[in-house]
């Protein structure tokens, strides 16, 4: 599923990780796929499953 950057960036905000939050902000490329980009995520202290469960749940949104 493809995300945002924004998403990613809103969602490290929420969990308390602003320093997190600002570096996805430089870093992360525009778009992510949880699968393909399964790496960039785990970087960030994030589970690829864990993302997609929250958006697909609407504890989220994927920005698009």
């Amino acid at each position: 599923m493809q995300i945002e950057r924004s998403a990613i960036v809103r969602l490290l905000q929420e969990d308390g990780h602003p320093d997190r939050a600002q570096a996805a902000e430089r870093d992360l490329p525009e778009r992510l796929d949880h699968e393909r980009d399964a790496a960039l995520l785990e970087a960030y202290g994030l589970d690829p499953q864990s993302v997609l469960l929250r958006f697909t749940r609407g504890r989220g949104t994927l920005g698009m």
